[in-house]
């Protein structure tokens, strides 16, 4: 399972509260519990209404508790797909942008940088990323720690990097 595994079971609220309560019935029980509290919204009666507001702020509050439901703000969803960016993994609504729109690039900086046995670059971002050069050019200046890196999507899943305003190398993510 290793780096997908944790997640792979989260439920989550990113959209605004109008938005949830047309949220599909296939996603489960996590949105019944939303539907519900949202419901509570249309009770003419005020009573009625404080009465459904406890329920079932209680019963998301449980949720929550429980991690049936997984509350992630919008800023932490891009945070994920900058440090996930190249790694291979299944599609997953909550990592795609808000239009379903792929990350297609990303810029650091290199925290250290040595060649493999083939002399081929191998690159440690400051936020942990790992990459190694899977062609054969040969780079004007070697990366040192703190230059900048343009890591691009390519064709067909590749990846390249431009270090330094370099011809940019195509690499792929190992971590």
């Amino acid at each position: 399972m290793g780096q997908w595994g944790k997640f792979a079971a989260v439920a989550c609220l990113v959209a605004p509260p109008a938005a949830w309560a047309a949220a599909p019935a296939a996603a489960g029980a996590s949105n019944d519990v939303v539907a519900k509290l949202v419901a509570c919204r249309d009770l003419p009666d005020i009573v009625q209404r404080d009465t459904c507001y406890g329920r079932e702020t209680a019963a998301l509050e449980g949720a929550i508790k429980r991690r049936d439901i997984v509350v992630v703000d919008r800023g932490k969803v891009q945070e994920t797909r900058k440090t996930l960016f190249g790694l291979a993994l299944p599609r997953l609504a909550l990592l795609e942008g808000s239009d379903g729109e792929e990350l297609s690039e990303l810029t650091g900086t290199v925290a250290s940088a040595s060649t493999d046995r083939e002399g081929r670059v191998l690159l440690r971002l400051a936020d942990g990323a790992r990459w190694r050069q899977t062609d054969e050019l040969v780079l004007g200046r070697f990366p040192k720690p703190g230059t900048e890196v343009v890591v691009k999507r390519g064709a067909l899943g590749s990846f390249r990097i431009s270090v330094g305003g370099q011809p940019a190398f195509k690499a792929r993510r190992e971590n």
